[in-house]
């Protein structure tokens, strides 16, 4: 597994009146991923970026019951999808799906990239999530 994780910010819509942001994978080959609350400007990896940061906290579904079953996630925890080892053994492991990519019997067209979580806001108030996948 690559030990340098591709990191991406999505906004997040507050709960529970917006329809959740759907995490798509980004990356060929991903094993892993992890889904934290981020600072509003910034990401978790670099120095502080807002001082008046307070986290929601998040709820959250995963493909493995369709989507249906939201959990909590309080606020400096994170969601862990996948298997974090898979790197290290022989083989690798079972990958998670696939980013967009183009249709070969559909010219001009597009696959859709695997959804790996739906997130919303804990509260009323919206946030950010930082995606890490690694591959």
């Amino acid at each position: 597994m690559n030990s340098v994780p591709k990191r991406t910010v999505y906004a997040v819509p507050a709960s529970p009146t917006n329809a959740p942001l759907l995490v798509p994978i980004t990356v060929p080959g991903v094993n892993y991923i992890e889904i934290a609350e981020c600072p509003p400007t910034g990401t978790l990896a670099g120095p502080p970026n807002s001082n008046n940061f307070q986290p929601q906290g998040l709820a959250y579904a995963l493909p493995d019951d369709g989507f249906l079953q939201y959990k909590g996630l309080v606020p400096g925890d994170f969601i862990p999808i996948g298997d974090h080892d898979a790197g290290s053994r022989a083989g690798g492991g079972r990958g998670l799906g696939f980013p967009a990519r183009p249709d070969p019997g559909n010219p001009g067209q597009f696959i859709p990239a695997r959804i790996i979580a739906a997130v919303v806001s804990a509260t009323a108030t919206p946030t950010q999530v930082e995606v890490r996948e690694w591959a």
